[in-house]
């Protein structure tokens, strides 16, 4: 039998029913507040990564440039292997380690922006769908009618390098996750295009210049790229490159 004292001291220490739901509206209301920063903080995390990735590919592309006559590589070389600008730097030993080859499960992340999460999880899509695409338009332009014809462009043919586009966030609509694509270039058009630049962080994307430093585009910007027409502070997709 438990002593009288001992169920008084019980029931003295116990919550009755309305400090239980006041402690919980509490967790809740901090829940509500603190959800949304702690989203923030993540999104600012993967940013950062993301702009890291980019300083990188430029480094790589100028890397490259050097290396072949300042001529940045094609944006795409089908049926060739391998196919893409971002397999011709790994290859190439610009970027990560050349023994990994160009497939397989050990592809190069830096590739890959941080913030596309079905990228991140599917090695088989990083062969060819890379979620940066690369400026089509100027820099490594390949006629998408005419597959293998290629233009490619010299360091000297860009007259404004911190103004121009070499790598951004891409997004390619044949995918319903919102991967990317490996190509960027003005679809004049400001519905959901593949090959647009794309605001992947909160409304945010995130750049790298010819000049090699590294932006953030807010949604404005990005549409106005998409339609062809300059952002602000004059960034811009550079001289054209191919034939008409």
């Amino acid at each position: 039998m438990i002593p009288k004292h001992a169920i008084s001291k019980l029931k003295a220490s116990a919550f009755t029913l309305i400090e239980c739901i006041v402690v919980i509206s509490i967790i809740a209301i901090l829940a509500v507040i603190l959800l949304p920063a702690l989203t923030r903080t993540r999104e600012s995390a993967l940013m950062a990564k993301s702009l890291s990735n980019l300083k990188q590919i430029a480094a790589a592309m100028h890397f490259y440039a050097a290396d072949n006559s300042s001529e940045f590589p094609p944006a795409d070389q089908w049926p060739k292997e391998p196919l893409t600008w971002g397999g011709i730097l790994q290859v190439g030993g610009y970027l990560g380690d050349p023994s990994v080859g160009y497939g397989g499960s050990d592809l190069n992340r830096i590739l890959v922006s941080p913030g596309d999460l079905k990228a991140m999880k599917d090695n088989t899509a990083w062969n060819i769908w890379k979620t940066y695409g690369y400026n089509n338009y100027a820099l490594g332009r390949v006629d998408a009618w005419n597959r293998g014809a290629l233009w490619v462009c010299r360091l000297v043919n860009i007259s404004q390098p911190s103004k121009t586009i070499m790598v951004a966030d891409s997004v390619s609509t044949a995918t319903s996750d919102l991967t990317g694509s490996t190509m960027i270039y003005p679809t004049y058009s400001s519905s959901l295009q593949t090959y647009q630049i794309y605001p992947r962080y909160s409304g945010k994307a995130t750049v790298v210049m010819v000049d090699g430093h590294v932006e953030t585009l807010d949604s404005s910007d990005i549409k106005r790229l998409n339609l062809g027409l300059s952002a602000e502070g004059g960034i811009n997709w550079g001289p054209y490159q191919g034939k008409n």
